[in-house]
């Protein structure tokens, strides 16, 4: 209970925060090995089984807050071992998408996302889930979008569910300064 509390409350404070992010040049790599690191215990709990594949994304740099993406990407983690429960199987894969963006993909082996609910998935407060708080997936779309990027969700290749978060790598690393705030955005919907 003190868990699932701390947990609200660092959600709700991540969500109403809301923009202005200070950001340094980072690896999206590091957010995830973060994001597991915080998780390495519910892992161990639920005997679940992690397949990790960022080799492609380990010397791509990115202008970021690493704290936040680590949030965002530990979100993403645990919605899917909330939904495939017990000997869970856990996707996490990095890639460049055909735009030059960077592409994280989490899986997992659940029941999945109901075609009807996609549409509402996102919004705050929304959860399909008797505990739930509805505010996980919130707050990663609010970060992806921060960061200039997009998320979706749909069917995982497991047969549970799959999201996807595209962000931009860092254009210039030599023009790039630290403590700058992100001010563009895209599109969810595109």
């Amino acid at each position: 209970g003190l868990r699932h509390t701390e947990n609200l409350v660092r959600e709700m404070l991540a969500f109403s925060r809301g923009g202005n992010l200070s950001t340094t040049p980072m690896s999206l790599t590091d957010a995830v090995d973060i994001a597991f690191d915080g998780l390495a215990p519910r892992l161990r709990q639920l005997d679940a089984t992690v397949e990790r594949d960022l080799q492609a994304l380990r010397d791509v740099r990115m202008l970021g807050n690493l704290d936040a993406l680590a949030g965002a990407v530990r979100n993403l983690i645990d919605n899917a071992l909330d939904h495939a429960g017990q000997g869970a199987r856990i996707a996490v894969r990095g890639d460049l998408d055909h735009q030059g963006d960077i592409c994280l993909v989490v899986e997992d082996d659940g029941p999945g996302i109901d075609h009807a609910l996609l549409t509402r998935i996102f919004d705050p407060f929304f959860t399909t889930r008797d505990r739930g708080t509805g505010l996980g997936l919130a707050v990663v779309q609010a970060v992806v979008l921060e960061h200039g990027g997009l998320v979706s969700a749909g069917r995982s290749t497991l047969g549970g569910g799959r999201l996807e978060l595209h962000l931009p790598v860092m254009a210039d690393p030599d023009h790039a300064s630290g403590g700058t705030a992100i001010q563009h955005a895209r599109n969810p919907q595109s």
